[in-house]
């Protein structure tokens, strides 16, 4: 292991063993050569780090002889305690900008260790390279790399010993194949990949511990046999050109193919082939290591299977998924987002301000609003706004969020799903109507306006009668929408949630430090599915609560209550809500309606800080008395819009024979008084 230095004492180490401007010395290409073989790899190099210049010893795979210090990976290999790994040397800020990766011979892929002295002093490198990211290195494949050093610093160290500037020949052990036979054997021995060669005939010669793992066959069983053995039926003629090819000296690097193991499983595996040269330099030999890439392959197709059912559970919610990156500015979007905004499929990334141009003018600033409120982390995470589509029209949709920050704590993107609601809100701007059209005609009525009947007579029990169809046919459309809205949004959202969680698991990354950072972003976006399922259930439970189906008219009244409370922060104090008052099932959910218009007025209107709800049940009368301590109204004096709202209410409990009354509180506040008789609405419901 290198030992951290001063840059002059390590310079000095570095003149002490002569090795600058020497030429090419076989015994160290032997070793590049080696190593580029065993990894597969187009490019591998020994170099040495001057105090201005990287200069190379050894090259295999390109041509440079020396490079600028400052214009190599070799310069930060020498600082590293074991190695340096760049899988992608593009996407890394300390390498992208070197003339290596931007252009000839354009390296994604670095892998390196220092060469050392018997001082102790990192003087060099050994390393691999190639023009394709690869993922980080195995354990065994960092060995192996640190077992390529050490014959490096070998051939340096036994140089400097003997104060020569250049070497022609190894060691007598080294050069007749003593310890670096022995080490070569090691890396083969104890890697985790297959290693196999055969001869030229395509008969196996070699057959490392890892290939039995992968295949199944001993040595004993294999050796001597054709490769065929290993060879799917629909693969002969592949592997046969492979060889082929190997013979005329060529190499094959990571090609992905099949390979088939004793009990007849098929395994994918990356194969990387190269021919085994002889002193003459002719081929004797082919050599292979192949990487299984079942497990990434399974995982793979698993991972697009679950994409496409959970495009399917998107489609069929109208849920779209986005990201937000806030360096770039740009948004990328699921192609069901896409269908969402009425955009083309292919149209998945828009930047910010063209996100913004989409939202409809007047609710543009509370958008903006909402989105500050993301990206300090204050925000409820949760907005409904419209956007306007391409062709004019106008959809609604809700957005749930939340902003991710970086390691500075500075954020740097948001996350979040959409859900199209155009179709709730569309049913719940009908139900409007529809209330505003019943309250009109009672306006109307009012007004001396009277209905008669086939013999000229006045019928207000056909008045009534037809209120109470009207308002039972509302109802009923009501609590179908609920039970859509519940059902089909509400089964999507679960199985959206569920295929998320098995691709979740399925790709969980393996190192501990990738796990924390997946594990948070997996927890967030189950977070906001469960939420978008919160928004179904409330919208459903608007339209018709299911508390009220299953438990009657108390228990809705106390559940609306906890919901008020927590929703708003106003205090509520209650009493007589236990049980159930006997009321049949449409006065009960007339009495339902108007607490709820109750609680409306209370929060749009009232300003209140407390509210008492009070349930009395004698012998002929139920009484719902709702009282806060707010700023109080006259009932007389009011806007057409509030009348409207209080004349609803009004005709609620007319219709099933009760009242409604509105009075003012001694120090201040508004109390309303709902009544319904008990025996009148019985029989009204039985008939």
């Amino acid at each position: 292991m290198p030992i951290a230095v001063p840059e002059n004492l390590r310079l000095a180490a570095l003149d002490r063993c002569g090795i600058l401007g020497t030429p090419p010395d076989p015994h160290f290409d032997r070793i590049t050569r080696l190593a580029a073989q065993f990894f597969g790899a187009p490019m591998a190099a020994i170099s040495f780090v001057a105090h201005d210049r990287i200069w190379f010893k050894s090259t295999c795979g390109f041509g440079e002889s020396q490079l600028a210090r400052s214009a190599s990976f070799c310069s930060h290999t020498i600082g590293c305690p074991e190695a340096l790994v760049v899988p992608d040397a593009t996407a890394d800020e300390r390498f992208a900008g070197l003339a290596l990766v931007a252009g000839h011979p354009r390296v994604r892929f670095y892998a390196g260790v220092p060469v050392v002295t018997t001082e102790g002093f990192a003087v060099g490198a050994v390393a691999v390279m190639d023009t394709r990211p690869r993922g980080p290195l195995s354990e065994s494949e960092i060995f192996a790399l640190h077992d390529f050093s050490a014959l490096s610093s070998r051939e340096l160290n036994s140089r400097s010993s003997a104060g020569a500037a250049s070497h022609n020949a190894l060691p007598p052990a080294v050069g007749h194949g003593g310890e670096a036979s022995s080490i070569l054997s090691t890396i083969v021995q104890s890697a985790e990949d297959s290693i196999i060669s055969v001869d030229l005939n395509g008969v196996i010669l070699t057959w490392n511990p890892g290939a039995e793992r992968l295949y199944g066959y001993s040595a004993a069983e294999v050796r001597g046999r054709s490769i065929d053995v290993i060879i799917p039926p629909d693969r002969l003629e592949e592997a046969r050109d492979t060889i082929r090819e190997a013979r005329q000296g060529q190499s094959t690097l990571r090609r992905e193919t099949v390979r088939i193991g004793k009990d007849g499983t098929r395994r994918f595996v990356s194969l990387s082939v190269a021919p085994v040269k002889g002193a003459d330099g002719k081929p004797v030999a082919v050599a292979g290591i192949a990487h299984d890439i079942t497990p990434l392959k399974l995982a793979e197709a698993a991972r697009l299977d679950t994409e496409d059912r959970l495009q399917l559970a998107e489609e069929a919610a109208g849920l779209g998924i986005w990201d937000w990156s806030l360096p770039s500015g740009s948004i990328t979007r699921s192609e069901q987002s896409c269908r969402l905004w009425g955009l083309p499929t292919s149209q998945t990334t828009m930047s910010y301000v063209q996100w913004l141009s989409t939202v409809h003018p007047e609710d543009l600033d509370r958008v903006r609003a909402y989105h500050v409120d993301l990206l300090r982390g204050a925000g409820r995470g949760e907005a409904e706004f419209r956007i306007i589509w391409p062709d004019g029209s106008v959809r609604w949709v809700v957005s749930k969020a939340k902003m991710y920050a970086n390691a500075a704590g500075e954020a740097a993107r948001v996350s979040g799903v959409n859900l199209d609601v155009t179709p709730l809100r569309e049913a719940e701007q009908a139900r409007r109507e529809s209330e505003q059209r019943y309250s009109d005609l009672f306006r109307t009525m009012s007004q001396s306006v009277s209905y008669l009947d086939a013999e000229g007579r006045i019928s207000q029990e056909q008045l009534r009668q037809l209120a109470a169809r009207v308002e039972s046919a509302r109802e009923e459309e009501r609590a179908r929408i609920s039970r859509e809205v519940h059902d089909e949004f509400g089964q999507m959202l679960s199985a959206l949630k569920l295929d998320f969680q098995t691709l979740a698991s399925q790709l969980r990354p393996r190192r501990a430090e990738a796990r924390g950072e997946f594990d948070k972003r997996v927890a967030a976006i189950v977070r906001e599915i469960d939420l978008s399922m919160n928004t179904v259930r409330r919208i459903a439970a608007e339209l018709r609560p299911a508390v009220f189906e299953d438990l009657g008219l108390a228990a809705a009244l106390t559940s609306q209550l906890q919901e008020f409370e927590s929703r708003t922060g106003i205090r509520c104090r209650r009493r007589g809500l236990a049980r159930n008052p006997g009321l049949a099932a449409q006065p009960s959910l007339a009495v339902f309606r108007i607490f709820q218009e109750i609680l409306t007025n209370v929060i749009r209107h009232a300003n209140a800080t407390i509210l008492e709800v009070t349930a009395e049940t004698d012998r002929d009368w139920f009484t719902l008395r709702v009282s806060d301590n707010g700023k109080g109204f006259d009932p007389e004096h009011l806007p057409p819009s509030l009348s409207l709202g209080l004349l609803s209410m009004r005709e609620r409990a007319n219709l099933h024979g009760g009242t409604i009354e509105w009075s003012g509180r001694r120090n201040g506040g508004t109390t309303v008084t709902v009544r319904l008789p008990l025996e009148v609405n019985s029989a009204l419901a039985r008939k």
